[in-house]
């Protein structure tokens, strides 16, 4: 699987034959129709509907299966690399390597590779040289998308969106910016999402048409101050989002509501307003992710140490549901939300996670004990999720199914 250094090299320059150069988006901002309030008064938090999620290993429903694996770090003579992300869509897997080439001459390797799902046979797609990071890859039926930063001469450091064509082997560079610290890329078959900070504590959305090849600006987010004055930064503010995921064509991001409170913005990027607005009453700092559908909206409170909560919002109804862990010394580590909740269940008392799946029409929950550590969820296909797994030699990818 491994390549020698001297054969990297070549096909990298070859590669570079292909490269478009960076697309340059335009300055102006999109204005934002801001939603009717959802609700006229806060939203209680202590009035929701608790539903508890208690690991069971007597108790285990058929979730995931495995997609593909590989082994998750090694060394090629004295280069080290390691397996980063691993993902999916109809037809194939995909996964990237991280090469170490010379740490102190700031000389790196990224490779990507796709995987035939029928036949299990590997086939590298592409070499990116020298990035100083790979920060996210992300696929679609279409295209690959990766995240890399780049060192320049002068010492600054500027993050690429770039995309390869999966027919044609195309790469194009969508985007460069030094404000594009933490991109947060998320993908569907139409837009590319991402972030970039705008200076003084703002945030600007940032989504590119890939159909129409235009870019939009969503107006600067402010991070909150619910902190107070004097506050660490790390508890003066939060950032409007953990991610930036793309559901029903939607994307879900906090935005401070003065006195001490909260919105929850879901944005629909089809039509470029705002879909809904909720209010919340809290600091931001105790808010860690949110997201949404069409109907629902979701919000997470906590951390690691108090223990995290997940509450949603069912649009139609009303009603608002509360998600726990049975032991409040266990984390749900990371969610998904697409017709189904998914979680990772960490457990302290307990090796390896759980994964627990919940309909949120009906209530019913599903679970399966991984025999691993779950990491990201995605979705592809027409609402198919799948899951990173890590064992102690192997990155595993498994696709869910929800039992019929």
């Amino acid at each position: 699987m491994m390549r020698k250094r001297r054969g990297v090299y070549l096909l990298f320059m070859l590669s570079m034959l292909f490269v478009g150069a960076c697309g340059k988006r335009p300055t102006e901002i999109d204005n934002i129709d801001t939603a009717e309030e959802l609700n006229q008064a806060f939203i209680d938090v202590s009035k929701a509907v608790e539903i508890v999620l208690s690991p069971d290993e007597g108790a285990q429903d058929m979730l995931a299966t495995e997609t593909f694996a590989e082994k998750r770090y090694g060394t090629n003579g004295d280069i080290l690399w390691e397996i980063v992300y691993s993902r999916r869509n109809e037809e194939s897997g995909f996964y990237s390597i991280y090469h170490e080439l010379d740490v102190e001459e700031n000389e790196y390797l990224v490779q990507f590779f796709r995987v035939d799902l029928k036949t299990n046979e590997r086939e590298m797609l592409y070499e990116s040289r020298n990035p100083d990071r790979l920060t996210e890859i992300e696929v679609t039926d279409s295209f690959l998308y990766w995240t890399e930063n780049v060192l320049y001469e002068s010492g600054g450091v500027a993050t690429r969106v770039m995309q390869y064509e999966l027919a044609t082997g195309e790469v194009r560079c969508i985007a460069e910016s030094e404000k594009m610290v933490h991109a947060e890329l998320r993908v569907s078959e139409q837009y590319v999402v991402w972030c970039e900070e705008s200076g003084e504590g703002w945030w600007e959305i940032v989504f590119y048409d890939v159909h129409k090849q235009e870019f939009h600006t969503l107006p600067g987010i402010k991070r909150s101050t619910l902190g107070g004055q004097g506050a660490p930064e790390i508890l003066a503010g939060f950032r409007p989002f953990s991610s930036l995921d793309i559901i029903d064509g939607g994307i879900t991001f906090f935005s401070e509501a003065g006195e001490g409170n909260t919105y929850i913005n879901r944005y629909d990027l089809n039509t470029r307003t705002m879909d809904a607005q909720l209010l919340i009453e809290g600091r931001g700092t105790e808010m860690a992710g949110c997201f949404s559908s069409k109907r629902y909206i979701g919000w997470q409170l906590g951390d690691r140490l108090e223990g995290r909560k997940y509450y949603y919002y069912d649009r139609d109804s009303g009603s608002l549901y509360c998600i726990r862990g049975e032991n409040k010394k266990a984390g749900l580590l990371s969610q998904w939300f697409s017709d189904y909740l998914y979680f990772h269940y960490k457990d302290p008392d307990k090796d390896g996670d759980f994964l627990f799946v919940l309909d949120p029409a009906s209530g019913k929950v599903w679970q399966q004990k991984l025999e691993g550590y779950g990491r990201q969820f995605r979705e592809y296909g027409s609402g198919q999720v799948c899951v990173e797994v890590l064992t102690g030699e192997e990155q595993k990818l498994f696709t869910i199914q929800i039992p019929q």
